[in-house]
């Protein structure tokens, strides 16, 4: 006869290990190490070798499955318009409520109102970088897109005659 007393809560005690995310954890850490090792490696090699550099070379590699340019900057220039609406309406929210009560509590209390309007006009500075590169075929960076004399008038117009 075996040692291992058995019952329902000897053999339940088996099947339902407190233990147990423990266990898997510590089994998890040692994968997900190396997967983060793995993509530090593939971030330095891409950094260093860069694979696309220009606007003919993206084009050269999109699959011929492929949305046209016009679809995704008629995509982008939507989005946009829609980030630009929220932050229009979280900001004029959050002036009313400063007007009709100039307190430090209204402030804190509609504070996230501001938030959501940086939040959305940085969605619109995405669009409009992303519909910039389309329309002057050029590939620049975030860092070069603010630096054209003309970038915050590109981030804030919804471009309504498009």
């Amino acid at each position: 006869m075996s040692d291992k007393k058995s019952g329902f809560f000897r053999s339940a005690g088996r099947v339902i290990n407190p233990l147990s995310p423990v266990t898997s954890f510590t089994k998890n850490v040692g994968k997900s190490v190396s997967v983060i090792k793995d993509i530090h490696t593939e971030a330095k090699e891409r950094a260093n070798n860069p694979t696309i550099r220009s606007w003919d070379e993206a084009i050269a590699r999109r699959s011929a499955d492929a949305l046209p340019l016009e679809e995704i900057l008629k995509k982008a220039l939507f989005k946009k318009r829609i980030a630009l609406f929220f932050a229009l309406m979280m900001f004029i929210f959050w002036v009313a409520r400063q007007i009709s009560d100039p307190s430090l509590f209204t402030f804190l209390v509609t504070f996230h109102a501001l938030l959501s309007t940086i939040f959305f006009l940085m969605i619109s500075f995405k669009y409009a970088h992303q519909s910039w590169q389309i329309r002057h075929k050029n590939l620049i960076s975030i860092k070069q897109f603010i630096q054209l004399p003309d970038w915050i008038v590109q981030t804030l117009n919804p471009e309504l005659s498009s």
